[in-house]
């Protein structure tokens, strides 16, 4: 957590399917970029676990995307 330059804040349980889980430490991130999205002032939970680092629907639940699949991609914008 400390390599993104995050401080935990807390502990929060991070939901997985099928009723899975595991937990994490609770954050902000002062911005978030992924190519023209980017994001200020946002919470995080960075799972414990090796592999977890994801962003989930907080993140782009508000984003419109179109799955191309012919060439197997997911275009997503605001």
């Amino acid at each position: 957590i400390w390599t993104f330059g995050l401080h935990p804040q807390g502990a929060a349980r991070i939901g997985g399917a099928g009723g899975s889980g595991s937990m994490g430490y609770v954050s902000r991130a002062d911005s978030i970029e992924i190519g023209p999205i980017k994001k200020r002032d946002f919470p995080v939970v960075i799972g414990t676990a090796v592999g977890q680092h994801v962003l989930g629907q907080d993140f782009f639940g508000t984003l419109k995307f179109i799955v191309d699949n012919e060439k197997h991609v997911i275009r997503i914008r605001e």
